[in-house]
């Protein structure tokens, strides 16, 4: 069964963390009239994707015998495919579920792909930091808790988001989310059991939330997991509180509707 909408209502960075948390398989078809391509998810994760401007990468990719060269090809395709899509504003998206692997893409052979599937999480963490590097470049225009989880975390989310340490900030992303606290990931970590100011704005219209968080447990290394810390919501006020429920809310509605095509 098929799940479509407009980019104009429900962007695609939303569609692929809604694929990727409700662990979707199958094939996300985009089409804005300009240009057109298809991501092929496996459980959620991206298994290749292709647009008419990285059709050639993603041939090479499958002519590659090396599992480890093959993987590289495929994540340098993958993320420029991935940006080209993003940024699309307007057009039109169509997830197809699949039962089993898909044979072939663009007249590809991509059944060796489905061995190594890529974390959509890393791929959009990726962009993101890409293009904020990219917009603060241009001039101006004329995973250890220490404790257990009360709340059901989202994930994977993409929120930027700055941590306010007296005199000086922070930034990077919140990577997944619950009503009580965050996943935190960006160049540099605050430490274990600062209390922070954390201000983000949450997609949808929903708006600005600012919140004091305490950093609960700090991952400074890859080791186990990805590198970041987890944030607990302290002091939030009601009226962010209300925000906060209303993103999670809504990540919820879009996943149920995803799960629904089943």
């Amino acid at each position: 069964m098929i799940v479509s909408g407009e980019l104009e209502t429900v962007p695609l960075l939303d569609v692929f963390q809604v694929l990727a948390f409700s662990s979707q398989s199958g094939a996300l078809c985009i089409d804005s009239g300009e240009t057109s391509g298809t991501v092929v998810f496996d459980e959620g994760e991206i298994v290749c994707c292709e647009s008419p401007t990285t059709r050639l990468l993603l041939e090479r990719a499958a002519r590659e015998l090396d599992p480890q060269n093959r993987r590289a090809f495929r994540r340098v395709q993958a993320l420029a495919c991935l940006t080209e899509l993003m940024s699309l504003r307007t057009g039109v998206f169509r997830f197809k579920k699949h039962d089993g692997p898909m044979a072939e893409l663009a007249g590809v052979d991509v059944r060796s792909f489905y061995s190594g599937p890529m974390a959509t999480a890393e791929l959009l963490l990726v962009l993101a930091t890409a293009i904020d590097k990219k917009e603060n470049a241009a001039p101006p225009p004329a995973k250890h808790p220490t404790q257990a989880r009360v709340d059901e975390r989202f994930s994977p989310t993409l929120i930027e988001a700055e941590l306010f340490l007296g005199a000086s900030n922070l930034s990077g992303h919140l990577t997944n989310m619950s009503a009580g606290g965050a996943f935190f990931q960006g160049d540099a970590l605050p430490e274990h059991d600062i209390v922070a100011e954390v201000r983000f704005v949450l997609p949808g219209g929903i708006g600005l939330v600012t919140t004091k968080a305490r950093v609960a447990w700090v991952r400074p290394d890859a080791t186990g997991g990805e590198r970041g810390v987890g944030l607990a919501f302290e002091q939030i006020r009601p009226e962010d509180k209300q925000r906060v429920q209303a993103y999670l809310e809504r990540f919820q509605k879009l996943a149920a509707d995803m799960d629904l095509v089943g």
